[in-house]
């Protein structure tokens, strides 16, 4: 009797573990893309795993799209052209990501219409891992 008891209470605890797991996202991969503008466009691929962004890739897309240089995009003059310095920035942008969970993230003064559109493809892609 006491075994039953005992087996009857663990299964209460596993069921209340499962049922507090509220996470409102599909474990998965999914892909999210910004607006494309004048220069290029943005994308965002987010892997969710027991319901929490694990993974986030963002990738800056010039008017061919196709991915920048990062090496070009340093902060430092190459070639007779500054970029803003967008793996910095990316890094920065991914770790706010998965720390936080979410996709408000403060838009970055240096490349605002980057970071927004950034924004915009983790949204979208966050919206299709709805649940």
């Amino acid at each position: 009797m006491k075994k039953l008891f005992i087996l009857f209470l663990n299964l209460i605890l596993v069921f209340n573990f499962i049922s507090c797991n509220k996470s409102i996202y599909k474990d998965g991969i999914y892909i999210g893309t910004g607006d494309t503008y004048l220069n290029g466009s943005d994308d965002a691929t987010i892997t969710i795993d027991e319901g929490k962004i694990v993974d986030l890739t963002l990738r800056h897309l010039d008017k061919n799209k196709t991915e920048v240089n990062y090496k070009e995009w340093s902060g430092e003059e190459v070639n007779g052209i500054t970029n803003p310095n967008l793996r910095k920035y990316r890094g920065d942008f991914i770790k706010k990501v998965l720390e936080q969970q979410n996709s408000e993230i403060n838009i970055i003064d240096e490349i605002p219409e980057i970071s927004t559109n950034w924004r915009l493809a983790v949204n979208r892609a966050l919206e299709k891992a709805k649940k």
